[in-house]
């Protein structure tokens, strides 16, 4: 341990002298002092360890930061150097952008500035435009005033949309031709307008040509994209005709404009693919256009099937070529190998052509009858449709009559439907220069109050002949009147043939009976089944939905035929009379019938026997809807996607507007007239407006427009009418002219034949020369008693008839009624002369079979 010297301690100034209480003092002082100092010497001790290990804690710090801090130091302030670059470049390009930023600010600041000027000009004008809107509107009038508004309908030379769609819009309104361009100008100048553009006939007739070019676009694009449309209801309803108009419409649109935007092309044999059924009336030569359409679907159909195999080449060439030489030998066989090898280079690529088809035809064969029978049925289906119409029409009238009660019917001409026509002639001709149809309308307003509308039955009218019977009985007495008022009206009292027949009808209980029977009909059937068969609304019935309907209506002509008091009894309700259950169409006419039933006790027989004739003639005209039919097999989805109108009123109306067309434009076209047609029908200028939009469409329809019109088509159609005609002209004078040398050479024949008086002889003779021997009293003696060739048709008959005529020209003592004859006997010769001329008989006969 150190020592620690102490220093000496000074003398006090006033020090007193030492005693032993100031040294025990200072021993006290001296060991307080060690105490101090042991302390002191402890806390520097202290302080010393504290410091060394401070001192090496600090050594450990200063090392750690030496090898850990300082490095890292080191990198953050390198940087810290590089952040504090950038920042000095950051600020830099800061400056350059506030330096920019400030320089655009200037320049907006000019901009707005120069805004505001050009916005207070805008406030000036807009405070100023109300003044100059007036002046313009009266500076406007004032010029329309002195010149006049104008129109120009066409541009550069070519007539605008606009005003191609105003002028067949007035054709359609029944405007000629040559007035169109003046109706125009009229039109235009009474509504302030001035058109200088003046359209002429030709012009009109191009447009109208473009217009039904548009309409065989869209009836190609329809075709081609499978839509539903009406493709022609003019009279041209032949199959040459069908496919004239095809082939016009499909080349007319694959040609366009807009096929090749679309990229579809139209054929003939896309609709005859696409095609499931057709209708019409019923008339044999419409059933004769069904057949022939129904054939040309198969054969479309089989040739298709036919390509779409050989384009798959799932055959073999070896079995292509068999097939194609097998069909050809058979062609070849029909035709003959002279006249093939004859054929020339055409004939012989349509020999080809028709090889190629009978090869399609064949494999066709081979594909739908590989195919499951629900897909060959829709894929062959045709449904040949009626008109509904027709068949009330024809069910009215009954069992068709045999060609003797036609005839007897033709001479007579009796009966309620007979006396409705007369009834027609008189209250309502179609000709209104002829009847009384002012006097009927008069005399009738003043007697009852009200006027009456006599059906139109001298015209043609659905169901005219039994609305006129509901007129007659309700009103009988009123007719009665009406007659007699004719009657004494006149200057010279009296009635017509046909005024005095209709009086008389309408007074026998025999045709008032068939009267109420037709009313009965009428009510009960006819009415409920027209109402039924044209639809909700005016809307015309789907076809193909009308099964259930008809099979029900059969039902309710048994219920009348089996219980007559349905209609005829005491308490008669229209819920079991009527069809459908409806109420009754004309409750007065039923009443009338009622009231006058007492009269006419055969009323409930001929109301049967009319019911069972027109049973049998509906089902003849109604075979369609049979529950084993095709129609019944359809689907429900089938039956709406093949919608087929219930009615023939199309075709009709169409027929009798190209008439009432003809009456009031006679140098109307068919062909024009079609355009017109199709052109409203299809709405074609809606379609022109949303696909034939562009340029190249107009000049398209404008250029093959121009072209059709220079075809002179009516005019090639006028000739080919005028050829066919003098054709037919020149085969009947043939005829005539060989008929004619034929008798003659047959009456020579006569002339020549030896006449047989002999009874025994007679019935040695063949029939040929019967025959020849009644000729001869049939030509000259005139002898009516002989039967017609047609009845006799055995020997026995020919020699009674021959005997006959031979005692009847002994009565009137006549030899021989030749005026001259051969005096020879009856020999081979005379033989040999007979039988010739009997076989010339035997042609003749023939011919006029032919004829017939």
């Amino acid at each position: 341990m150190a020592q620690i010297s102490l220093p000496p301690m000074a003398e006090h100034p006033n020090k007193r002298s030492p005693t032993h209480f100031d040294a025990t003092r200072k021993d006290c002082d001296y060991k307080g002092q060690l105490e101090t100092l042991k302390k002191k010497s402890s806390v520097d001790l202290r302080r010393e360890k504290r410091k060394d290990v401070s001192h090496a804690e600090t050594k450990s710090k200063l090392c750690h930061l030496e090898k850990d801090v300082i490095p890292g130091l080191k990198c953050t302030l390198v940087a810290t150097e590089s952040q504090l670059a950038q920042s000095e470049q950051a600020k830099l390009r800061l400056e350059e952008l506030v330096a920019r930023q400030q320089l655009e600010i200037g320049h907006v600041k000019k901009a707005l500035k120069v805004c505001m000027g050009h916005k207070d000009k805008l406030q000036k004008r807009v405070r100023r435009h109300a003044l100059v809107l007036v002046k313009a509107v009266q500076r406007a009038r004032d010029q329309a005033r002195k010149q006049g508004v104008i129109c120009r309908l066409h541009v550069k030379g070519i007539y605008t949309r606009r005003a191609c769609a105003l002028a067949r819009r007035l054709i359609k309104a029944g405007c000629s031709e040559r007035s169109v361009g003046k109706v125009i100008q009229d039109v235009g100048a009474a509504l302030g307008i001035r058109v200088p553009d003046c359209m002429s006939r030709t012009q009109v007739q191009r447009i109208e040509s473009e217009g039904g070019m548009m309409t065989d676009i869209q009836v190609g694009h329809a075709i081609a994209m499978g839509e539903k449309l009406a493709v022609d209801h003019t009279v041209e309803t032949q199959i040459s005709g069908l496919n004239t108009i095809l082939t016009q419409t499909t080349t007319a649109y694959s040609d366009s404009p807009l096929a090749e935007r679309v990229g579809k092309t139209a054929h003939c044999d896309d609709f005859f693919w696409k095609l499931r059924g057709s209708g019409g009336d019923h008339a044999s030569d419409v059933k004769k256009h069904q057949r022939v359409l129904d054939n040309l679907k198969e054969k479309v159909t089989l040739e298709r099937l036919g390509a779409e195999m050989i384009a798959s080449k799932t055959l073999e060439p070896v079995e292509m070529i068999q097939l194609i030489l097998k069909a050809r030998d058979v062609r070849i066989r029909k035709m003959g190998m002279e006249k093939f090898e004859g054929l020339s280079s055409v004939e012989r690529e349509h020999f080809d052509r028709k090889v190629d088809s009978d090869v399609e035809r064949a494999l066709g064969k081979e594909v739908l009858a590989s195919m499951p029978q629900e897909d060959r049925r829709k894929l062959t289906m045709f449904i040949r449709g009626g008109c509904c119409m027709h068949k009330d029409l024809n069910t009215c009238k009954g069992q068709k009559p045999s060609a003797a009660a036609s005839r007897a019917a033709q001479v007579t001409k009796c009966g309620a439907v007979h006396a409705a026509m007369l009834g027609g002639l008189i209250c309502h001709h179609k000709d209104d220069k002829k009847g009384q149809q002012n006097n009927f309308d008069w005399f009738f307003s003043y007697e009852l109050g009200h006027t009456v509308v006599y059906p139109g039955t001298s015209s043609t009218r659905y169901h005219s002949n039994c609305d006129a019977a509901s007129v007659i009985v309700k009103h009988r007495e009123t007719f009665i009147d009406f007659m007699e008022h004719v009657r004494e009206s006149k200057e010279k009292p009296g009635l017509t043939n046909v005024e005095k027949n209709f009086l008389t009808a309408i007074q026998d209980l025999c045709t008032l009976t068939e009267f109420c029977v037709l009313i009965l009909y009428s009510l009960a059937i006819g009415k409920p089944w027209l109402l039924h068969v044209r639809g909700a609304d005016g809307i015309i019935a789907n076809y193909l939905e009308l099964g259930p309907m008809h099979r029900r209506l059969r039902e309710h002509f048994i219920k009348i035929i089996d219980d007559p008091d349905l209609l005829l009894g005491e308490n008669v309700s229209h819920e079991t009379a009527v069809f459908d259950g409806m109420d009754w169409h004309d409750v007065e006419a039923f009443n009338a019938v009622r009231k006058l039933a007492p009269q006419l006790p055969h009323l409930r027989r001929i109301l049967v026997a009319f019911m069972k004739s027109a049973l049998v003639t509906y089902d003849r005209f109604t075979p369609e809807f049979r529950e084993d039919g095709l129609i019944a097999s359809l689907t429900k989805e089938e039956r709406k996607a093949y919608y087929m109108v219930s009615t023939n009123d199309g075709c009709e109306g169409d027929l009798g507007s190209f008439r009432v067309a003809k009456r009031t434009s006679p140098s109307i076209s068919v062909h024009q007239q079609r355009a017109h047609f199709m052109h409203d029908c299809n709405n074609t200028a809606k379609f022109a407006k949303k696909h034939l939009n562009i340029p190249a469409d107009d000049d398209y329809i404008r250029h093959k427009g121009k072209e059709r019109l220079e075809e002179k088509t009516e005019k090639k159609r006028k000739e080919r009418h005028v050829v066919v005609h003098k054709a037919k002209v020149q085969t009947r004078k043939k005829k005539r002219d060989d008929q004619a040398e034929k008798k003659t050479t047959y009456q020579g024949q006569l002339l020549r034949a030896v006449l047989i008086i002999s009874e025994d002889k007679v019935r040695t003779l063949t029939n040929n020369n019967l025959c020849i021997q009644l000729d001869i009293y049939r030509e000259y003696g005139k002898d009516r008693q002989i039967p017609l060739k047609t009845h006799l048709k055995n020997k026995a008959l020919l020699v009674a008839a021959l005997l006959a005529a031979l005692v009847r020209m002994r009565d009137f003592g006549e030899a021989d009624p030749r005026p001259e004859c051969i005096d020879s006997e009856v020999d081979g010769s005379g033989d040999e002369v007979v039988e010739e001329a009997g076989s010339e008989l035997e042609s003749e006969s023939e011919g006029e079979q032919e004829d017939a």
